[in-house]
This record gives structure tokens, C-alpha cells and sequence, in this order.
């Protein structure tokens, strides 16, 4: 079956499991892959003990290294590999190359992971910040001596240089 499809049939079948405004009581996680399941309140992984999780980065038939994560992390990462080929995943043979491959692929799993939970709310944070500064303070607000303490050598061709 296609990935996209049994993804969606996972997600589906998470959707069905919770309220529609599902969300760990303590911390607000409102991802159905980090929540626990029957637990009241609702708690999410992390919230609800052990803070860090062992990751099979490669998948368990691939490699026996394992990485630490945080727990609801790794919740999202194991679901992540379930979208991967079956033959990599399983890795029947064997093959080097496809455990290296499956080793890749957890990787960029992680890497992804990084970017959209850990930084990547940042550039729409920043550009709202601008936003404010600019209403407040006017259209070059970083010219302003008061913010002269946090003016950084940009490079050349960078636009706001000054």
C-alpha cells in the first residue's frame, strides 16, 4: 500500500482515538502521536514520566545504534518510519545498502523533525517582530541608536545592511 495512504489511515485512525481539541494537560503538545492514550488528564509522552526516548535511528532490522530523544519526539520519528519502504525497513536480506540508506533516511527524519518542532517557528516569529518594531518605531527601526548594541556585520548583498 502507498505510504501516503497508510499514513493517512494512521492519522485517521489517531483522529478517532481523541477529542478533536486534543491536548496534553501540562504542556499544550497537541500532536495525537505524543499523546498517551487513556491517560486523565491527557498527558503527552513527555509529560507523562521518562523525558527521553531510545530511537533505532535505521529502524531495528537495520542497525542495533540507537540515538536519544526527547519522548514525544521519538513518538513522531517511529511514525515517520512507517512510512518507509517496507523492504527498507524490514531489510529481509540484509543488504548493506539498504541499511545505509535506512540509516539516511532516519536521519533526515530527525533533521525534519529539528526544523519543524525545535526552530522552525522562528522566521515567522522574526518577521512579526519586524512588523511590530516597524509600527512602533518606524520603516529602518535598526538604524535607531538605541539598537546600535545589537547591529552584527552582515554580509555584503544582504539587504538592512544600514
Amino acid at each position: 500500500m502507498d505510504a501516503d495512504i497508510t499514513s493517512l489511515i494512521r492519522n485517521e485512525r489517531r483522529r478517532e482515538k481523541f477529542p478533536v481539541d486534543a491536548a496534553c494537560a501540562h504542556c499544550g503538545e497537541s500532536d495525537r502521536r505524543a499523546l498517551v492514550l487513556g491517560s486523565e488528564p491527557l498527558r503527552c509522552y513527555s509529560c507523562s514520566g521518562q523525558r527521553t526516548e531510545t530511537h533505532h535511528l535505521a529502524g531495528r532490522s537495520n542497525a542495533s545504534v540507537t540515538i536519544p530523544l526527547p519522548a514525544n519526539e521519538h513518538r513522531l520519528a517511529s511514525d515517520l518510519q512507517q512510512n518507509w519502504p517496507k523492504s527498507m525497513l524490514r531489510n529481509p536480506s540484509s543488504s548493506p545498502l539498504v541499511a545505509m540508506a535506512a540509516s539516511m533516511q532516519g536521519w533526515c527524519d530527525v533533521l525534519a523533525l529539528i526544523i519543524e518542532r525545535g526552530v522552525g517557528w522562528i522566521p515567522a516569529a522574526l518577521v512579526a517582530l519586524d512588523a511590530a518594531l516597524t509600527e512602533k518605531l518606524g520603516e529602518r527601526w535598526w538604524t535607531l541608536d538605541a539598537f546600535m548594541v545589537f547591529r552584527v556585520q552582515l554580509p555584503a548583498g544582504v539587504v538592512g545592511r544600514g
